[in-house]
């Protein structure tokens, strides 16, 4: 069962993909999400706060096991810039494989175009980023 903070932030996530993150109302996250506007609110403070949540959840918590997978990796210095070459390179041709987000199916390709997005239009999470 997932908790409501998570369900809002999977909802807030799926819809962002399908829409752009400017696009998505609180509205409709409480429609998607079934929950009431108390609720939301209750979990986050408005909007923004959801999108550094989610930031965190489906991009940094990925980043993040990718440095480890750097730190763990037993290798030189050139093996190491080809694991991480070859993570972005795979990543950005798996355009069709899915994504699956609250029931939803998204490509890799509408994930990475919202990262970037986000990381054009939003300060407080591109420092996180960067």
């Amino acid at each position: 069962m997932v908790n409501n903070r998570e369900k809002i932030a999977d909802v807030a996530f799926a819809l962002s993909l399908e829409k752009g993150f400017d696009n998505v109302s609180m509205k409709e996250i409480q429609k998607e999400s079934g929950l009431g506007a108390g609720s939301i609110y209750y979990h986050f403070e408005n909007k923004n706060e959801i999108l550094v949540y989610i930031t965190n959840k489906y991009y940094m918590n990925i980043l993040n096991q990718l440095k480890k997978s750097i730190k763990n990796f037993d290798g030189s210095f050139i093996e190491k810039m080809r694991f991480i070459l070859n993570f972005r390179v795979n990543s950005n041709l798996k355009e069709k494989s899915k994504i699956y987000i609250s029931g939803s199916e998204f490509s890799q390709k509408d994930y990475y175009m919202l990262i970037t997005s986000i990381y054009h239009h939003y300060p407080e999470v591109r420092d996180m980023i960067t």
